[in-house]
């Protein structure tokens, strides 16, 4: 057996604690104990070793599905065995994808509500909850910005220099904002509005789509987010660590809502006669006026 010693938080005050977990003792218990005694000790000189945010972590911890299974008595080796058969099948964008796809949608809700609240109460007409351009929006985030945001973060972690931090973070932002950005972007703009891609190209018209259809988006998002993310990202370091994450999401819903709501306004994914022939019949029209004009 083996023992370990923190320091715990009990009623406001700091109390010794040492613990005697034996061997028999399951490697789960023993994880969420050393975590639970390692985020309330003094050890970790942060905003998190307060009273109130040990309670709001443990309030947290009540609603981890691992948790929950163990209080309908589940065996802690049945969990074990689970969650270590997950990660033959665990996909790292995953865990980016989803929570990325869940922003975006409450993004895209509040677009919508901020749309209602300007036009619509103006003409005095009632608010419709687009389904389909929260769940395509979604979609996009899911399948587009989330597994490409994963690559690109995992290329800079491997690739910058963490020494000196100045230097790193400088070189983060910079690459986020003037490489990455403008590319996830792009792609993100072409699935979203590939109905009207693959209608220009059936009619041999794709010199149409930069100029008339997507520069002007590509520029009011990429000067929103030029203008934003590298002061959001330089503050956010000078928060307590535990609210930086909280901070982050705050700004990527504003910026996707910013996003929705530049996408309906001009009207992207929706089928346009852009790249559709012009028709004869009203050249023939208008040569035939003309023509009687000058007889008369």
């Amino acid at each position: 057996m083996f023992t370990f010693s923190r320091l715990l938080v009990v009623r406001g005050e700091y109390v010794q604690k040492t613990a005697i977990v034996l061997k028999r003792t399951s490697p789960l218990y023993k994880s969420i104990y050393i975590k639970r005694t390692y985020h309330a000790s003094q050890e970790k000189k942060s905003f998190c070793c307060g009273e109130f945010m040990c309670k709001v972590r443990e309030i947290g911890g009540l609603f981890s599905p691992w948790f929950i299974l163990r209080k309908f008595g589940v065996p802690c080796q049945a969990i074990l065995k689970f969650r270590r058969g997950i990660k033959r099948f665990y996909f790292p964008w995953l865990a980016y994808s989803i929570p990325l796809a869940i922003t975006m949608g409450i993004g895209d809700v509040l677009a919508q509500l901020y749309q209602h609240h300007v036009t619509d109460r103006a003409e005095k007409t009632a608010w419709n909850f687009a389904k389909k351009r929260t769940a395509k929006f979604m979609l996009t985030g899911f399948l587009i910005v989330g597994p490409l945001a994963s690559k690109a973060n995992r290329m800079i972690m491997r690739r910058i220099s963490f020494f000196p931090a100045q230097s790193f973070l400088i070189k983060r932002i910079a690459i986020k904002v003037l490489v990455i950005s403008p590319l996830i972007l792009l792609a993100a703009m072409a699935f979203y509005d590939y109905e009207q891609i693959q209608d220009c190209y059936d009619h041999g018209k794709n010199d149409y789509l930069w100029e008339k259809r997507y520069k002007l988006p590509f520029q009011d998002i990429m000067s929103f987010n030029l203008l934003t993310r590298p002061l959001v990202e330089l503050s956010v370091c000078l928060l307590p660590f535990c609210v930086r994450n909280l901070a982050r999401k705050l700004y990527e819903i504003l910026f996707f809502a910013y996003s929705s709501s530049v996408i309906h306004k001009y009207k992207l994914g929706q089928v346009s006669n852009l790249c559709h022939p012009a028709p004869l019949t009203v050249a023939k029209k208008k040569r035939f006026c003309k023509l009687r004009k000058h007889r008369t």
